[in-house]
């Protein structure tokens, strides 16, 4: 029996439960012989269910978490940290900005039991893309030191591959407490830190391949042989733009206009960008950098005045 794909949602944001939508059919068409569940909110499961368009209906299996009070990015976090819980055995986890774009090869990942994947592609250095590039500053606020010759260790939380075990339950249960640690110093809900320290201290490294994790929206050249497309929408989904291949079918699912047939079209093409293609990639990339010379002067100007930039994720 093929691995669980195992999806978390903690919003009735329109954008984000249309993306989930777009995520949870690529894994069905994909991930033949997976059941496909979905952690979600108490207090949300009623209406995410009335929210499913007709060709999702059944596919998914809700798991109901009682939360605590908080926003969504908090509620997301404090799943998320505690996943081992809600399984029901060996799981692949994927954030819902992900696209599975081909048939996933689970041999590959029989021997692990807690795979990771790179926050970046294996050959990049940490400063080369510009996603997340605070979190190793928010180290030194937790008061938890990293060294600089582990950046090529970094792992993203968006893809995880999981068998419980005793080892498992033990490193989420750090991961947690860690996580819980960081809120309370840094007032941040990012739970990359919190991974990256409880993987370290139980000397951990089992890495998926870079295929499982293609951050295509800061490095399309990494969806060559990609099995997952990573869009790294933290930012918010405005930043993924219509004309990428996710967002394309986002809007298509909003606007109520979902066609299966075109949706297979376009996934079995796996292209990065849509319509306008290479000049708009042109022009896309130049923006992701634009917005990372903004976070870099927005923090420069803050630490020079004295202040701390408002973040709430």
């Amino acid at each position: 029996m093929n691995p669980d794909i195992v999806y978390l949602h903690t919003s009735l944001d329109p954008s984000r439960v249309n993306a989930l939508w777009i995520s949870v059919y690529s894994a069905k068409r994909a991930c033949l012989g997976s059941r496909i569940r979905c952690i979600v909110s108490k207090d949300e499961v009623a209406e995410l269910k009335s929210m499913t368009p007709p060709i999702l209906q059944g596919v998914v299996e809700w798991v109901p978490v009682q939360t605590p009070d908080g926003s969504s990015a908090y509620q997301s976090r404090w799943i998320k940290t505690q996943l081992v819980k809600w399984l029901d055995g060996t799981s692949l986890y994927m954030d819902s900005d992900t696209l599975v774009v081909r048939s996933l090869n689970w041999d590959e990942l029989s021997s692990f039991s807690f795979a990771t994947v790179l926050n970046r592609l294996s050959n990049q250095d940490l400063e080369e893309i510009p996603c997340r590039i605070d979190d190793i500053d928010l180290f030194d606020a937790a008061g938890w030191e990293w060294d600089p010759k582990l950046d090529g260790f970094y792992r993203n939380s968006g893809v995880m591959y999981i068998r419980p075990d005793q080892k498992v339950h033990e490193i989420f249960s750090a991961w947690h407490q860690k996580w819980l640690e960081f809120v309370g110093l840094t007032g941040r809900y990012l739970d990359q830190p919190a991974l990256n320290v409880s993987l370290l201290e139980h000397g951990w490294d089992e890495q998926m391949g870079d295929e499982w994790n293609a951050p295509v929206r800061v490095l399309p050249a990494s969806a060559r042989g990609a099995l997952i497309y990573h869009y790294y929408s933290s930012v918010g989904m405005s930043a993924v733009g219509s004309f990428t291949l996710f967002g394309k079918l986002v809007q298509m699912m909003q606007e109520g206009g979902f066609n299966a047939a075109e949706a297979d079209n376009l996934l079995a093409r796996g292209k990065v960008y849509v319509g306008m293609g290479g000049r708009i990639k042109a022009y896309w990339l130049a923006g992701q950098y634009v917005f990372m010379f903004r976070a870099i002067l927005t923090k420069l100007i803050c630490t020079a005045l004295g202040k701390t930039p408002d973040h709430t994720t």
